[in-house]
């Protein structure tokens, strides 16, 4: 195994992929090999960490652009220990997830690490248990931060802005010139009818004095 580490860190800064096909095939930039695990930088720029003892082949695509590897990133590459359980210890407190596929996939936050096992707290009401050996990949639980920005995007409150000022604007305007419509239509009605009630007046008291 000592050998294979050696050859398989003259990869490192190129895209592999492990395995050959199937649920367990992943592709990536190799960043470490450790002396029981290596990093692989994926497509989404996570750091998955693989145990070297269940790895069955590994394949170098030539062709592929390694992922960009981001400052931030380098540093905590470069603070990578050297053994499974000293890189689960780092995580004590932090949600991980085991496994990328299948029933033994398992998301939680890590309890306690111990020389060959680590114990997950996954809900309120379970905690699970894992050897090492039985571990085939492990990572840094991925942040929701799309659903977030999502319901930001929909709470921006443009839309209900616009519609707010066209109810109190426009509809308002509209409202305020019918009223005054109505008010001046009345006062018209009235002036006529006044006007119509004096003619007739004028009309009668003519007549009557030229009876007379």
């Amino acid at each position: 195994m000592a050998h294979f580490r050696e050859h398989v860190s003259s990869l490192i800064g190129k895209n592999i992929r492990l395995g050959r096909g199937g649920p367990d095939e992943r592709k990536g930039t190799l960043v470490a090999v450790k002396d029981e695990f290596l990093t692989l930088l994926s497509e989404d720029k996570s750091l998955v960490h693989y145990p070297l003892h269940h790895l069955k082949s590994i394949t170098e695509l030539v062709n592929d652009e390694p992922n960009r590897i981001e400052d931030g990133v380098a540093e905590t590459i470069a603070g990578l220990p050297s053994s499974l359980s000293e890189l689960l210890s780092t995580y004590v407190g932090l949600k991980v997830q085991v496994y990328d596929h299948g029933p033994e996939t398992a998301a939680g936050i890590v309890f306690s690490v111990g020389l060959d096992f680590v114990q997950l707290v996954t809900s309120p009401d379970e905690m699970v248990h894992y050897p090492f050996f039985h571990i085939r990949s492990v990572r840094l639980a991925k942040a929701k931060g799309k659903d977030g920005k999502d319901g930001k995007d929909s709470k921006d409150g443009k839309d209900g802005k616009d519609s707010k000022d066209g109810k109190d604007g426009k509809d308002g305007k509209d409202g305020k010139d019918s009223s005054g419509d109505r008010s001046r239509s009345d006062s018209s009605d009235r002036s006529r009818s006044d006007s119509s009630d004096r003619s007739r007046s004028d009309s009668g008291d003519r007549s009557r004095s030229d009876r007379s």
